[in-house]
């Protein structure tokens, strides 16, 4: 390290430049494919079965593509409609008719009672 700079006049020191790099960000594809394929290739698994393990897995696959379509268009699907019968409900109560209240009251059964009383006069022709 250098320390001369420390002893110098701090108006005199120039600051360093420092200059960042670019990083290019974007994965690089053929890279992760070969760890991929360095991985697998680790694995201790006879040859013969790293021959045929593509082809039972693309076949596992298919059948269970094939077993869902089949499911889907021959699977028993219901549609029902219930029709209920509609009944005329009606609760017949009795109301007392008082004259002292104002308003109907449907915890006593009590109903406001208007008396009136008209007059006809009799003309003769």
């Amino acid at each position: 390290m250098d320390f001369s700079q420390k002893t110098q006049d701090p108006k005199k020191i120039q600051p360093e430049k420092r200059i960042k790099e670019r990083r290019n960000f974007k994965p690089n594809v053929g890279a992760i494919g070969e760890k991929i394929k360095n991985f697998f290739n680790n694995i201790p698994i006879p040859i013969k079965l790293k021959k045929l393990a593509p082809l039972v897995a693309i076949s596992v696959v298919l059948l269970i593509l094939l077993v869902g379509f089949i499911y889907l268009n021959t699977a028993l699907l219901v549609k029902v409609k219930i029709y209920v019968e509609a009944k005329e409900v009606s609760i017949e109560r009795e109301f007392q008719g008082d004259e002292n209240i104002k308003e109907i009251d449907f915890e006593n059964l009590k109903i406001p009672v208007k008396s009136e009383s008209v007059e006809k006069s009799r003309s003769t022709k």
